[in-house]
């Protein structure tokens, strides 16, 4: 039982490692994708 919960801590770290690395780089693309010109001086459009 020791060995399952020391499995289950490091898997739930890594799981939100990874969701974390997803999200910033989601937001980096986002970022690049718009260019910084339009980010600084327009809102973002309402879909």
């Amino acid at each position: 039982m020791v060995i399952l919960g020391e499995v289950l801590v490091v898997g739930g770290s890594a799981l939100v490692v990874c969701s974390a690395i997803f999200w910033t780089w989601s937001g980096i693309k986002q970022k690049l994708l718009r260019g910084p010109d339009e980010a600084l001086d327009k809102p973002p459009e309402a879909p």
